[in-house]
């Protein structure tokens, strides 16, 4: 299967978040985490809360 990027920085933050627990990383520590930029990965959380899927 085949994911674009930023599908990939989404299940990538989830991740992150799911071994770190939600609520102890800043959104410039997952980036550093899993080596994207850290304006990607602001746009994945603000998604993912859009969604439901983090807070």
């Amino acid at each position: 299967m085949r994911l674009s990027a930023y599908t990939d920085v989404c299940l990538r933050t989830l991740m992150v978040l799911g071994a770190h627990g939600v609520g102890q990383l800043t959104t410039r520590q997952i980036a550093e985490l899993i080596h994207v930029p850290y304006n990607h990965v602001t746009k994945a959380v603000a998604e993912l809360g859009g969604s439901g899927l983090w807070r």
